[in-house]
């Protein structure tokens, strides 16, 4: 949903009254989308892990740098 606002004030002489307006629009649409099942996605740090015999906090720090 997308909704747009707009307020325009004009500045006239003290005399005259200011005066606002507030206009809006609102317009609605959807959207179809075609969604695919996540598949799972391997455990590189246990990988590392049981093949470096490092901790997992050791690998994720060196993998961050």
């Amino acid at each position: 949903m997308v909704t747009s606002w707009s307020v325009k004030a004009s500045a006239q002489p003290s005399s005259w009254k200011a005066r606002t307006a507030v206009a809006a629009d609102k317009q609605i649409s959807s959207r179809v989308r075609e969604t695919q099942q996540v598949k799972v996605l391997p455990d590189i740090l246990a990988f590392l892990q049981k093949e470096t015999e490092l901790t997992r906090d050791t690998l994720a720090e060196i993998l961050k740098r």
